[in-house]
């Protein structure tokens, strides 16, 4: 099977490039994240990605546009729908992945966003199938989350450039700012305080009942 497999770094490669050839696929990477900023973040990342594909013999694509506007203009908007930056940005990488496989004659696609632990698991998923509808080129699901460790353990083998956030200028606020941390505590408490509240009242009526 010729298979696509995003990149979205070396490091989240690692595992999935040991599975899929375990497997008797030999994957082709693509590396194509227009969510990454800033400029030297962006660029650290796609000179670690081509380093981890000449380390491990493995051929690989690369988009070398960095987009910061073109992602402004479509992360923005995105902001005012709850969750709505997070699938714009999973659709967006996806789609361009599926539309690359189908346009060069690969089988099917994957991406090493089903390595992390982190991201939205079942609707990268369910993005990447809708995709894989539009374009006529498979999907090859595959859950890498079990190996996370062994995909750190292999990175620092490999001696590869590991980033501390997410990618986007967001989860790099996310990751560093004080006060957004401080801010997202004070709404989870009112939060858990006001179902706290909601659960009282349901109970009380119950009672009355």
């Amino acid at each position: 099977m010729k298979l696509l497999l995003h990149m979205c770094c070396g490091p989240c490669s690692c595992y999935p490039v040991k599975v899929l050839r375990e497997e008797g696929i030999e994957p082709v990477g693509y590396f194509f994240n227009p969510n990454i900023h800033p400029y030297k973040e962006w660029e650290q990342r796609l000179v670690t990605a081509k380093e981890f594909a000449q380390k491990v013999h493995m051929e690989i694509h690369v988009d070398e546009n960095y987009m910061l506007r073109d992602f402004l203009k479509k992360a923005l908007p995105a902001e005012e729908i709850p969750n709505g930056r997070c699938r714009m940005c999973y659709s967006w990488r996806l789609e361009q992945t599926a539309s690359f496989a189908a346009e060069n004659g690969f089988d099917a696609f994957s991406s090493t966003l089903f390595y992390s632990i982190y991201q939205q698991h079942e609707l990268m998923r369910e993005t990447a199938e809708f995709f894989a509808r539009t374009y006529g080129v498979r999907f090859h699901y595959e859950d890498f989350r079990p190996g996370w460790q062994e995909g750190i353990d292999i990175s620092h083998e490999l001696e590869l450039y590991r980033q501390p956030y997410c990618g986007c200028i967001f989860s790099e606020e996310e990751r560093y700012s004080k006060a957004l941390r401080k801010q997202r505590r004070k709404e989870a408490k009112a939060k858990k305080r006001a179902r706290l509240g909601e659960e009282n009242r349901n109970a009380s009526v119950e009672r009355m009942g």
